[in-house]
């Protein structure tokens, strides 16, 4: 880092962001993996090249021009030269460059290699429209050797774009498709390649050096598979009329490619509290509605009904009776024909419970309860009355339950635990996912996802949902790599036989 003080104001510029001189252990590493620089090039920050190495020369260009050319607009227009790509690259014309930033591995060749400054950067030797490598170049270019004047001309031309990672070669490289062009590249890249898994989508830049391609610059957070939705309705803002996008197209449109990544890096960061529904889409609340009935016999006998797959006298299986025969208390679910495959055929709106003359239903949602309660005063029998319906949210009730302590966990645990609910539960998830692709998604705008594939928009994001699928396998029961690619196979050629593309299984 360099320290001095600003042309104008005397004001301190205590660190000047590096791409050479070695940074701190806890500051992103400078080469643009994302990940810090002692998880990454500490203790590799000096190696020297090896002759003929292409990479290696290149890597090293890489790390060493971008403060060269810093220092040279530093030394030509005033340390305020970085405070203004600054306010450019935030989008605060007041903003002072912040070098802890976890933004510098983007801010830095951005910087370097697109940022145009403006007239207040006039200077009777330059010509306006160029960048600050340009104006290096035209300065100093004589200074540096063939490979390095090659490597500036390459990242002059490079550009960020949001890419997906395809295939993984760890500590070797990675296949890369830019999501915006289109265009396809093999990328030389021994750290991030470590670290990078298929289906991640890495704001970055790649450049390419005789015929060597690497990462000129990489966002330090990459994107699950699931956020690309917000990349498509960047792609469609940036292409009206379905025309191609080109680099020069990128590169006018580069500040909304950095709002869209701050935009879904917060999400992902600062996650905000979901909101709590049921199937019906209403919000999670407890409720139980209670009434008085003459008897627990003609209470069940109005309301067995509710249960719709179980007959009366299989309900009565597990009654409860006095020495007389009489009922006493029973317990049944109160049913709505239809549901998610995962559920079976039916919905579960709610459990009845009759005990003496008292009938509880428990439901999750306001409006359930309030459906039930005018159910219940139409079906009992004469002498019934409503006493109360009693809401609690679902803040109160997760209080509850832990002030009751962990026996009720560990009696859960212990129950999903147990093989037979094990073997249940997986093939319920099986059932849900071999019926997934006739499901309509939110994720796909309601849509299944064989009408999604019609289009390509659809199939892309349908993509991403089986990828989301194939890094959350053996998590948890049900998804195995057979039913992936069942339901690859299933829509391959769906929507005008057209599919998607298999990706091949990451490198072990």
């Amino acid at each position: 880092m360099t320290t001095g003080t600003t042309a104008a104001g005397g004001r301190q510029f205590d660190e000047l962001p590096s791409m050479a001189v070695e940074p701190g252990r806890n500051q992103p590493c400078p080469c643009g993996s994302g990940r810090k620089y002692k998880q990454c090039h500490l203790g590799r920050w000096s190696d020297a090249p090896e002759p003929g190495d292409l990479w290696s020369q290149v890597h090293e260009a890489s790390l060493r021009l971008p403060s060269d050319v810093l220092r040279f607009a530093v030394a030509s227009y005033g340390r305020g030269v970085v405070d203004l790509a600054w306010g450019r690259f935030s989008g605060s014309s007041s903003s002072h460059l912040e070098p802890d930033s976890p933004e510098i591995p983007i801010f830095v060749p951005w910087c370097v290699y697109q940022w145009v400054p403006g007239p207040e950067l006039r200077d009777s030797r330059e010509v306006e429209g160029l960048t600050l490598a340009a104006r290096y170049l035209r300065r100093r270019g004589r200074e540096q050797g063939p490979l390095a004047l090659r490597y500036l001309a390459a990242s002059t031309e490079a550009v960020f774009s949001f890419h997906d990672v395809v295939r993984v070669e760890p500590g070797t490289g990675l296949t890369m498709r830019d999501c915006l062009t289109g265009a396809e590249a093999q990328v030389v890249e021994k750290t991030a390649s470590q670290s990078a898994r298929p289906g991640e989508i890495l704001l970055a830049r790649v450049a390419t050096v005789d015929g060597l391609s690497i990462l000129d610059g990489c966002a330090p957070i990459g994107f699950p598979p699931l956020e690309k939705a917000g990349i498509i309705e960047l792609r469609n803002r940036l292409r009206p009329g379905r025309r191609a996008i080109s680099s020069a197209t990128l590169r006018e449109h580069e500040l909304d490619l950095f709002a869209t990544y701050r935009e879904i890096a917060d999400r992902l960061l600062h996650p905000r509290a979901p909101v709590m529904q049921n199937t019906d889409g209403e919000p999670l609340v407890f409720a139980r509605v209670t009434f008085e009935v003459p008897s627990a016999r003609s209470a069940f006998d109005a309301l067995a009904p509710l249960s719709l797959d179980t007959s009366p006298a299989d309900l009565l299986r597990e009654a409860t009776f006095d020495a007389q025969g009489e009922l006493l208390a029973v317990e049944f679910p109160w049913l709505r024909q239809g549901g998610p495959a995962l559920l079976g055929s039916f919905t579960a709106l709610g459990r009845v419970m009759l005990d003496g003359q008292r009938v509880v239903v428990e439901v999750n949602s306001e409006e359930r309860a309030q459906r039930i309660r005018k159910i219940a005063e139409e079906r009992l029998p004469e002498g019934s009355r409503h006493l109360a319906t009693v809401l609690e949210s679902l803040e109160s009730a997760l209080e509850s339950s832990r002030s009751r302590g962990p026996s009720a966990d560990a009696e859960s645990e212990e129950l999903n635990s147990r093989p037979e609910v094990q073997s249940f539960l997986a093939e319920r998830m099986r059932a849900h996912y071999r019926e997934w692709p006739s499901m309509p998604l939110p994720a796909l705008n309601g849509r299944t996802p064989l009408q999604a594939m019609r289009s390509r928009d659809g199939r892309e994001m349908v993509e991403a949902l089986l990828l989301d699928f194939e890094q959350h396998i053996d998590r948890g029961p049900g998804m195995t790599r057979e039913i992936l690619e069942e339901l690859r196979t299933r829509l391959a050629g769906a929507g005008s036989g057209r599919h998607t593309q298999h990706r091949p299984p990451p490198t072990a």
